[in-house]
């Protein structure tokens, strides 16, 4: 649980650091630097056609998952810690139940 704990705010410590102020910025961010990325993977030589649809499907899953966290409504709460983090969640068809932590 502490290593959990202290990964998450690690973790929350780079978005932030990314982002900049604001709470949903650093969805910006990763969106418009996993299309620099892409774009840096596409002008490169020496990729196959079936490494470049890996790159695809997983931009894919990387803007639905972004999607997905960007969504403000439908969200159950889960748990609240004391210190105010949050874990929600949401079922969502054909995918199932996702969940979402919140912290401060």
């Amino acid at each position: 649980t502490g290593l959990r704990k202290n990964a998450m705010v690690a973790i929350h410590h780079e978005l932030n650091r990314l982002a900049g102020p604001g709470s949903s910025n650093w969805i910006n961010q990763v969106r418009r630097r996993s299309s620099l990325l892409s774009s840096r993977i596409k002008k490169e030589d020496g990729y196959s056609e079936e490494e470049m649809s890996y790159v695809k499907q997983g931009e894919d899953a990387l803007q639905k998952a972004i999607k997905i966290l960007s969504e403000q409504d439908g969200w159950t709460i889960e748990t609240v810690a004391a210190n105010g983090d949050k874990v929600l969640s949401k079922v969502l068809p054909d995918i199932g139940k996702v969940f979402k932590l919140e912290v401060m």
